[in-house]
């Protein structure tokens, strides 16, 4: 069942299929899956609401991620610093988790931004509280921290209030109570966020609202049960763009929106 059919989440998956299919370590059946990767395109572009479109990414998922669950969740952070950032702060810039579960965030458990970090970047953008979401940068998780990530820079991206909030309310709230909700103890996840379109513009000694960082997050959650069947898929695509207020986009495979 397609929950909502949002394009631009499925696109960028579909790009990292592809990238995948070609690199020199595909097997043989992840090579061969460039063409059904490309009707897929052709599909969306035609209705994105297709059922063809589900049957297609649940092949695709089945190809390309590993359906055996780790004994301990295996969590590959990503950072680097944004281009054009004059402070060359670190910043997170993805992460994917294999095998989060209860027991993972349990012994794991995260926490609010750390105040110094990230404190040069973050006096040149707008952060007043007072402002209204669009308007202002927060130290935005890239790993949520109910699910155990950690409020320093490795894990922090700025984004606007906007942004967080959609990213939690799109994807980050659904992937904890799947794990930790009741009943729910045996079930485990993959969790990706990449994040992406990143465009700063960034100049110590002039007025904060007028430096930027715009960036999107391309984020993908897949519930598993215990024998490692897939539930429910979600994929969402968060854009953070200073002064802009922006709806998430989503598409669910299973489940409900």
């Amino acid at each position: 069942m397609v929950a909502s059919n949002d394009p631009r989440p499925v696109t960028y998956r579909l790009d990292q299929f592809e990238r995948l299919a070609r690199e020199s370590s595909a097997t043989e059946p992840q090579r061969a899956s460039v063409s059904a990767i490309a009707a897929t395109r052709t599909t969306l572009a035609r209705n994105p609401g297709d059922p063809a479109i589900v049957t297609n990414l649940t092949a695709l998922f089945g190809l390309f991620d590993d359906p055996v669950r780790p004994v301990e969740a295996n969590y590959q952070p990503q950072t680097g610093t944004i281009s054009g950032d004059p402070t060359g702060t670190t910043v997170g810039k993805g992460i994917r988790i294999h095998g989060l579960n209860a027991r993972w965030i349990h012994g794991h458990p995260g926490s609010e931004p750390q105040s110094g970090a990230q404190r040069r970047l973050m006096d040149l953008l707008e952060s007043d509280p007072g402002q209204r979401s669009p308007d202002k940068y927060i130290k935005g998780h890239v790993l949520n921290h109910n699910p155990g990530g950690i409020g320093d820079e490795r894990n922090m991206y700025p984004i606007t209030g906007n942004a967080n909030s959609r990213h939690y309310y799109a994807i980050e709230r659904q992937l904890v109570n799947w794990v930790t909700g009741t009943g729910n103890q045996n079930n485990w996840a993959i969790y990706e966020v990449d994040v992406v379109g990143e465009s700063a513009d960034l100049r110590a000694g002039r007025p904060v609202q007028e430096n930027k960082v715009d960036a999107t997050l391309q984020c993908r959650a897949v519930l598993k049960d215990q024998s490692g069947r897939d539930r429910e898929t979600i994929m969402a695509t968060i854009t953070s763009t200073y002064r802009q207020r922006q709806a998430s986009e989503r598409f669910v495979v299973g489940g409900r929106a």
